[in-house]
């Protein structure tokens, strides 16, 4: 029910109809409802804005609304009811680490010259574009020598966007990477389940995967991730909040995101 808290008019030129109100009323718009019926009483020579009417359909539906979504609402559960306690926050005192710095490459020619600008960390895959070929099987074993050659980790990426024949593709891929014993990253669902299913040694997630609170990073766990690139969106402090649940971490610093493959 809704009762408008201003009182009608005397027209002076152009009372309200009965036909003039219900065209108002009637208009539901992207609403669920519809009408029925509608039984209007309307005294002659009444004046109601037409603006009031649009106000009382509004109010009238948010109310009905409301009352329909009542018995279906539950009680909110903190989540930190929900988190093990390790992902819960742990205070001011963090103990600092030094980063490494994390390049992901798409050829090995790339690779070659990341590792001699100082990357810590190769992720040898992801996206291909211009009709270049992902990396083969072939290279991520040569690239896993070289790397333990020189120190650094070498990590068997993928792209986040999938297709079913090139996830198809990707199982020799992964193949490699377990027998070397390497670190396999996935960015979609249908990589993770891959990637799992073949019973990889370590499994990190990549950003668009989106990850954005502790919980995530919990669930994240449970499936077997041992390391994830949080979500661009994320802003300092919020960094820091999950830096403190001892989850090992990454962020994107430097380079292009995608907004669209198509």
């Amino acid at each position: 029910r809704a009762v408008s808290a201003k009182p009608a008019e005397k027209a002076l030129k152009h009372p309200l109809s009965a036909a003039n109100a219900g065209e108002l009323l009637l208009r539901l718009g992207n609403t669920p409802y519809r009408v029925e019926d509608i039984a209007l009483d309307v005294a002659p020579g009444t004046l109601v804005p037409f603006s009031e009417l649009n106000n009382l359909r509004r109010e009238a539906v948010e109310r009905l609304t409301a009352a329909r979504l009542a018995a279906y609402r539950r009680k909110p559960v903190a989540a930190e009811l929900c988190l093990p306690a390790r992902f819960k926050p742990a205070g001011s005192k963090r103990t600092r680490v030094k980063p490494r710095l994390a390049v992901t490459v798409n050829s090995f020619a790339r690779a070659e010259a990341a590792l001699a600008g100082g990357a810590d960390v190769l992720y040898f895959g992801g996206e291909t574009y211009n009709g270049e070929r992902p990396p083969r099987p072939e290279e991520l074993e040569q690239l896993a020598r070289l790397g333990a050659e020189q120190g650094r980790e070498v990590v068997a990426s993928s792209a986040r966007i999938t297709a079913d024949p090139e996830l198809t593709a990707l199982a020799p891929y992964f193949r490699t990477a377990e027998r070397l014993g390497l670190p396999v990253q996935v960015g979609n669902l249908g990589a993770l389940r891959l990637a799992q299913e073949m019973g990889v040694p370590e499994l990190y997630l990549d950003w668009p995967l989106y990850t954005f609170n502790a919980l995530t990073l919990a669930q994240w766990e449970k499936l077997g991730a041992r390391r994830l690139t949080l979500s661009p969106e994320l802003n300092r402090e919020q960094i820091r909040d999950l830096a403190d649940t001892g989850f090992e971490l990454e962020c994107v610093v430097q380079g292009q995101l995608e907004i669209m493959v198509s």
